[in-house]
């Protein structure tokens, strides 16, 4: 957990759960690989910090899963992960299932943040292996503008954000403190 800085509406705090068998795991592999982890952080969150934009919906979306941060005044305001198995599934199907997570998502947010809903032209930022095939279907399911990925930082105009959207968020965690 940390405490978010203040914006106006009272004390906040940022809290991330997971499983202990998952970070155990992960201490043993850094262990075995005479590495020292200074920090665990979460893929969502780098996803959030990578769009750095205000507002809007992140998405990375993969054959198996897909994880949903929803952005208001520049911090995650709900993050949704689901993994929905390793078989193959067609794109229709997996379309389905990202626009279903997508919208609960938003309807969750909109219906409880303190901050009040998202407007109605935030755009969506998309990640993943599977938002290149859906990208446009998803955005036009959305009725939302495609966002561009803007990290705060120089980098080649030909460099493929989306790929490294997380890469370049958990970048960012150090170069923000």
């Amino acid at each position: 957990w940390w405490r978010v800085p203040d914006s106006g509406v009272g004390r906040r705090y940022a809290l991330v759960i997971t499983r202990r068998a998952a970070l155990y795991a992960l201490q043993e592999v850094a262990r075995l690989a005479k590495l020292h982890l200074a920090a665990v952080d979460s893929g969502p969150l780098a996803l959030a910090r990578a769009t750095n934009a205000p507002e809007g919906i992140v998405i990375q979306a993969e054959s198996d899963g897909c994880e949903v941060v929803v952005l208001k005044e520049g911090r995650p305001g709900l993050v949704r992960s689901a993994f929905w198995g390793a078989e193959v599934i067609d794109l229709e199907t997996l379309a389905a299932r990202v626009l279903d997570l997508v919208e609960r998502s938003v309807a969750t947010h909109n219906d409880t943040s303190p901050t009040g809903p998202l407007s109605g032209d935030s755009p969506i930022y998309l990640a993943g292996a599977a938002t290149e095939a859906l990208g446009s279907q998803i955005a036009q399911s959305l009725g939302r503008p495609l966002g561009n990925w803007a990290p705060p930082l120089d980098f080649p105009d030909d460099l493929p954000l989306a790929d490294l959207a997380t890469n370049l968020g958990l970048a960012l965690r150090e170069v923000r403190r």
